[in-house]
């Protein structure tokens, strides 16, 4: 990116101006996703936190009442506020209202309605949603105050206006102006979203009030609204301090990333071994409960998260927060040791740059070259020589953050290792991997190898010194709304410039642009179950209207749900089994709907994904489900799954597969159809623990003696599950010549390589995920686009790749287009076939009545040359 370095420089400038100030941290987001709050005694200061309880207006206390000429509802909350400073008429309404709720029935409303225009035509807003029940000019009915205290504030928000301020008002006595404190800008989404953040009011000040402030802000346009419902406005909890920062021994715990084992932390293990008053653990996990038996830990050369603590959409697993537990951690008192990647330069900590005030990395510098020590007086670099050279292929060189204090640089005086104070705890950033060599002349020659003694006593003054802070009980609370809240300001400004960074491409073209459908999911929006009740396309008008939805926003062709967990359709061959109420025929109604609109049609089966007759159709068991099944007597419903999954290498369940795959065909006839978990329950290489398949890998291992029981796991998975594929590949060309095959494998690197070989014409990954995560720079669309089609080349030279543009996370229009933008480009430059997939509708509906988010609906139809109005 161009001028990095003096943007980094920028917003960790702005970081440190903001640590002094009030924080804010949406609690939607993965990346910082908030755990379950710190439960303690203090009430709640916030009257009617739900605005369950409303009053007319005429009822509402008189010196509360707004100033200025805004449109009041019938009904207001009671004990909530509302700031005009617009002097204009009918600036905005307010009150309370039964159509939006977060919980309960009701929530607090403001629309904006008009700007203040003044004699030169220049447009102005300042009005202000209040938590608490003061019109934001007079103290009477704001919060009560105690001098010296921090408080923590919470609130549940949705709507469309672009950006809201978080304003803290304060009175020093009840006659007084307010002295306003002002908190960073906060964008709201079309679901409801949950923001929290802390403030110390002015050490005089008696009462105060959270107001939600509305600017006008670019995007800002009348009819815009504001949604806030479930407020919590308390006393933070104060830290207590547990020790006196001299723990002896001091606990090291050393992360281990379960598939990439040769990278040199088991020597890093082996370097604290013998040292006196160091205690060190290997860890498989970065779950808060593990960590806080520790004093530092050390991430070095970690590309990935453990098995343990990564999510995966595919397999149905909830991922650990290690965001949140690493910079609780550090909160806490305690010490953190980056090695290479970790630094925030590629890989996992690339995407997640947790220390942006330590630093992150700025680039990658081949060569073993010497470093030279420029902080000699400090405990880190304490007896270390003043050049050294490290033992790797290549270091990373660091931009420091304004808490970093450079230790170490090479020959081209770039910083390579760096530390600081962050919070209560420590952070030590080391730009080459420890514990892992190369061979002479060979850049990719690399092993696992003691550390060099120049290297381990870097290593050894690390730990001392990280671990050698006071360490502290604190609540989560302030994790979140601090070092959390810094870490997101950073990663929502480096989003906002990598979009700057692309905003000039060309327009986007495609050739085909599918939308994904499912039938039924929860909401509103999908997936927020708060609300515990779900929505559905049941019915022919909903489907109707979904599907000319997608038709003007410029898709050419929809890929709809057939057979998964159950059947989608009225199955003449499985007529008993699982279906949609009353036999609807959900298929049917999209290919019907679709094609008199000009529009293709996919659709998707999962067929192992399933429940069913297991008499007929075995189960696909993981090892505990058949041991659990073993000491139940064969009970099939004691597994945790409940036995979702058919045994993919049982011949009834392929045969049903190939029956079920027929009769979409003759029946709809498609112009694509998707093969979708077409893989054991548990992945590709861990295969069913049924008896048919232990016996037929038994007999496979017999037949293989040279193979180990890992690599019998790999070979006979992939001789099972390729040869199905291939059979199911021959009947559907053989049913419909025309027809075009693709084959949906685990996101992201999940699969094993040989499942690039499936014989079908698109092999389906995302090129973009969740925003919060891993690929969340766009950039990332290309390169990802690039890999998988490089794959498909290389393992299927006549399939071509079929790219997943994804939803997740909400995603604005602009980071929508940009990213249809960068894989049009991608392709472009590839020469590949220029067709996407869209995933998925549901995460675009907004409310009970099935509309979408209009935002994001004029995004992809300007992405995909549609008619959205």
């Amino acid at each position: 990116m161009k001028d990095w370095k003096k943007m980094h420089s920028k917003i960790t400038g702005q970081n440190k101006i903001f640590n002094n100030g009030i924080r804010l941290a949406a609690a939607r987001t993965l990346l910082f996703m908030a755990s379950a709050l710190t439960s303690y005694a203090n009430a709640n200061l916030m009257p009617n936190p739900g605005a369950e309880e409303v009053i007319l207006f005429k009822g509402y206390p008189k010196e509360a009442k707004p100033g200025g000429n805004p449109k009041i509802a019938e009904y207001v909350p009671k004990g909530w506020g509302l700031y005009v400073g617009s002097p204009c008429e009918d600036p905005c309404e307010w009150g309370a209202t039964d159509k939006e709720a977060h919980t309960g029935k009701h929530s607090c409303f403001l629309t904006f309605n008009h700007f203040h225009e003044n004699k030169d035509g220049e447009k102005s807003v300042n009005l202000s949603l209040n938590l608490g029940g003061s019109n934001g000019y007079t103290a009477g009915n704001a919060i009560k105050s105690e001098g010296g205290e921090d408080y923590h504030f919470s609130f549940w928000a949705k709507g469309n206006i672009p950006r809201i301020s978080v304003k803290i008002s304060c009175w020093t006595a009840g006659n007084a102006d307010p002295i306003h404190q002002q908190n960073i800008d906060a964008t709201l989404a079309s679901n409801w979203t949950k923001f929290e953040g802390r403030f110390s009011p002015a050490p005089n000040a008696e009462r105060f009030l959270v107001r939600l402030q509305i600017s006008a802000v670019p995007g800002l346009s009348p009819g815009q609204a504001i949604y806030v419902d479930d407020v919590e406005i308390k006393k933070m909890p104060k830290a207590v301090k547990m020790d006196d920062g001299s723990p002896f021994p001091v606990k090291v715990a050393i992360y281990e990333d379960e598939k990439n084992k040769d990278s040199g932390r088991k020597f890093i293990h082996d370097a604290l071994l013998n040292e006196k008053g160091i205690k060190a653990q290997m860890i498989d996990t970065l779950a808060d409960e593990t960590l806080k038996k520790y004093d530092v830990l050390i991430l070095s050369a970690i590309q990935a998260l453990s098995e343990k603590d990564a999510r995966s959409d595919d397999l149905n697993r909830k991922g650990v927060d290690y965001a949140g537990s690493i910079l609780h951690f550090v909160n806490s008192g305690k010490g953190v040791i980056l090695g290479h990647d970790c630094v925030g330069y590629r890989h996992l900590f690339g995407a997640t740059k947790l220390f942006p005030s330590i630093c992150v990395g700025n680039g990658r510098i081949v060569g073993k070259e010497k470093l030279n020590i420029v902080g000699k007086s400090h405990p880190v670099t304490k007896d270390v020589p003043e050049t050294f050279s490290h033992s790797y292929s290549d270091h990373l060189t660091l931009l420091p953050g304004v808490k970093a204090t450079v230790l170490a640089k090479d020959k081209e005086d770039n910083p390579v290792i760096v530390a600081g104070e962050l919070s209560r705890g420590r952070v030590v950033a080391i730009g080459y991997p420890m514990g892992i060599w190369t061979k002479p002349g060979e850049s990719d020659g690399d092993y696992s190898a003691p550390l060099p003694a120049e290297e381990k006593v870097v290593l050894v003054n690390a730990v001392r010194w990280a671990g050698g802070n006071p360490k502290y009980d604190v609540p989560q609370e302030e994790t979140r709304c601090t070092l959390l809240a810094e870490a997101e300001q950073y990663a929502r400004q480096m989003r906002e410039a990598d979009l700057a960074r692309w905003r000039d491409l060309p327009d986007p073209h495609f050739s085909e642009a599918y939308m994904w459908f499912f039938p039924s999911f929860w909401g509103p929006p999908a997936h927020d179950k708060t609300s515990g009740f779900c929505l559905n396309l049941y019915t022919e008008a909903k489907i109707v209207k979904a599907i000319e939805d997608c038709k003007k926003m410029g898709f050419t062709g929809i890929i709809a749900e057939a057979k998964g967990r159950y059947f989608l359709y009225p199955s003449k061959l499985y007529p008993d089994e699982e279906r949609l109420p009353g036999g609807f025929d959900f298929a049917g109604i999209i290919g019907r709907e679709a094609k008199k609109r000009g529009m293709k049609v996919g659709f998707h089966m999962a067929p192992f994904f399933s429940s069913g007759d297991w008499k007929n159709h075995p189960p696909c068991l993981t090892r505990k489900e058949a041991e659990e099944i073993k000491n139940s007597g064969g009970n099939m419903t004691t597994g945790k799954t409940k036995m979702l999954w058919s045994c993919p290498d049982h011949p009834s369940v392929r045969e049903k597969a190939l029956k079920v795959t027929a009769e979409i065909i003759e029946k709809y006839h498609p112009d694509l159809i998707n093969l979708d978990f077409e893989r054991y329950s548990e992945g590709y290489d861990t295969s069913c623990f049924c008896d048919y398949s232990m016996k037929r890998k038994s007999e496979y291992a017999r037949n293989h003696p040279e193979l180990s029981p890992r690599e019998v796991d790999g070979k006979f998975s992939k001789e099972s599950i390729g040869g199905f594929v291939r059979e199911w590949v021959d009947l559907c060309k053989k049913l419909e010549p025309k027809i075009k095959t693709a084959a949906y494998t685990m996101s992201g690197d999940g699969a094993p390589q040989w499942v690039y070989k499936f014989p079908v014409d698109y092999h389906e990954k995302y090129v973009s995920s969740r925003m919060s995560g891993p690929g969340s720079a766009l950039e990332d669309v290309a390169e990802t686009a690039e890999k998988y089609s490089k794959m498909m080349g290389k393992n299927n030279p006549d399939g071509n790749l079929l790219p997943i543009i994804s939803a997740y996370d909400y995603k604005p229009p602009e980071r929508t287009v940009s990213e249809f933008k960068v894989l049009s480009h991608a392709l472009d430059r590839l020469k590949k076939e220029k067709v996407v997939i869209y995933y998925s509708y549901d995460y675009l509906i907004v409310d009970r009545d099935y509309n979408i988010d209009e935002g994001v609906a004029k995004a992809i139809s300007k992405a995909l040359g549609g008619n959205w109005k």
